[in-house]
């Protein structure tokens, strides 16, 4: 009985294999009939291509809070990455606090370090803040997106992926 039914989980298993090589066999073809690259192919099916003399740098907030030693100064730290063959120059980031209304509380824009191809840099940016903006970052409910905003020689994949933060948040 115990053999039967492993038989039967066998070919069962075995059946689920086959389809969904048939599957991923038939997509790969539909692309390649078409000569479209499946590592260009975007979200609504739209191709950019990106040269490849052209950095392309991705960010990632780490943490972000208020200095334990001197409570005017917020600190912002974080990755940037760089997934192109040529170094990322010139970058700026931009970091935002905001409440639970969405109501920008405090934003900073600084200069960082170029990355260097095919490289991650850990960053850290701080900004002053007076005393008024203190009492509002000390609340409860408050979100920091930090984000590249500007570079040379770079594209900014960020932007792709996170269309509508940008817009609402570092369109300034």
């Amino acid at each position: 009985m115990v053999n039967k039914i492993l038989v039967w989980v066998s070919i069962i298993a075995l059946n689920f294999f086959v389809i969904g090589a048939v599957i991923s066999l038939t997509i790969v073809n539909k692309f390649s009939e078409n000569n479209i690259p499946l590592t260009n192919i975007t979200q609504n099916n739209t191709i950019k291509e990106v040269g490849e003399d052209v950095a392309l740098i991705s960010m990632t907030l780490d943490m972000w809070g208020q200095n334990t030693y001197n409570e005017n100064e917020i600190l912002f730290d974080f990755w940037i990455e760089n997934y192109g063959y040529v170094e990322g120059k010139d970058i700026f980031v931009s970091c935002v606090v905001v409440d639970e209304n969405d109501n920008r509380v405090f934003w900073v824009k600084k200069p960082v370090r170029n990355v260097a191809s095919t490289s991650y840099n850990y960053e850290e940016i701080s900004a002053v803040v007076n005393d008024n903006t203190l009492k509002r970052i000390t609340g409860e409910n408050l979100t920091g997106y930090c984000a590249v905003v500007n570079c040379s020689n770079c594209e900014i994949l960020d932007k792709r992926i996170y269309k509508e933060l940008y817009e609402k948040y570092f369109n300034y």
